[in-house]
């Protein structure tokens, strides 16, 4: 006769909510279940029932069954897109190196739901051959309304070693500096201010509005951005840095904040549409202030 004591039941572990948004992830980065239960020790059914919860249906089996790599030498090169992504990781990318105490190497981008199509630029600059699948997540502005935004990650040690190496760094929000092969690229900037910039008219005085691009990072990346724009302007006095707690703010506002949008987003060909529209209508105006 079989007894509790002799077939004592498996004990069930619950598993994180990070747990599961990492499986999550990784599944849409393109591995199989069985792959991501035995790495988690967990079973399969376990991976398709947090799919489920997070509204990921399952890959059909010829979905599984195509391979579509990543490109990982997407960063071994400066290009105008490559310089461009890598200023735009270190606004707003996030690079992943531990997870449960285990060492990894992943990063993912975040962004509001209403430039999703911005990520789908990415996805098609890394993983070319992809149709991207994003994560999507509500929250509560500090306004007190809800708000969305959508995430996508990839997995891929080159490209995550080639990031570090232009100075993008996993916790790196006060720590930024981009590296010196890099730091004077025109493109680099431009992705840097379209993740954590402002491209804007702003209230100058009773009478007009004027052109005005600021941009806001740690102290060293400010410094960086202020030499960049002294070394395009050096008949000007060099943009003040202003310290804000553990960030810095660089403004620059006028005939030269339009000749910078010129500079950063003059016949480039990839841009958050959005803000390469307000340059535009800068350098068309010829900085000129806009009235009441």
């Amino acid at each position: 006769m079989s007894t509790d004591s002799q077939h004592p039941k498996k004990k069930r572990i619950n598993q994180s909510t990070e747990t599961k948004e990492m499986a999550c992830v990784r599944y849409l980065d393109g591995e199989d279940g069985a792959t991501i239960a035995k790495s988690m020790g967990v079973g399969k059914t376990d991976i398709y029932k947090w799919l489920r919860s997070h509204s990921i249906l399952p890959r059909s089996n010829s979905e599984s069954n195509r391979h579509t790599p990543i490109n990982d030498s997407a960063f071994s090169t400066i290009t105008e897109e490559s310089a461009y992504w890598a200023g735009f990781f270190m606004a707003d990318g996030c690079l992943i190196d531990s997870h449960m105490g285990k060492a990894i190497k992943k990063f993912e981008m975040g962004l509001a739901s209403v430039d999703v199509n911005h990520l789908v630029k990415l996805s098609k600059f890394i993983r070319p051959e992809h149709t991207p699948i994003f994560r999507h997540q509500r929250h509560i502005n500090p306004s007190g309304s809800i708000g969305s935004h959508v995430t996508i990650a990839f997995n891929s040690e080159k490209i995550f070693d080639d990031l570090v190496n232009l100075g993008i760094t996993p916790r790196k929000s006060y720590t930024a500096k981009a590296s010196e092969c890099i730091c004077m690229n025109r493109d680099f900037w431009r992705g840097v201010i379209d993740g954590d910039g402002s491209v804007y008219w702003s209230k100058n005085n009773p009478d007009y509005y004027a052109p005005t691009i600021c941009l806001i990072g740690s102290h060293n990346l400010m410094n960086q951005f202020s030499s960049f724009i002294f070394h395009h302007f050096p008949d000007t006095r060099k943009p003040s840095v202003i310290a804000q707690r553990n960030i810095s703010r660089v403004r620059v506002t006028g005939k030269r904040a339009s000749q910078l949008a010129n500079i950063l987003y003059g016949n480039s060909t990839i841009y958050l549409d959005r803000k390469h529209k307000s340059a535009m209508e800068m350098i068309a105006e010829a900085g000129k202030p806009r009235l009441h």
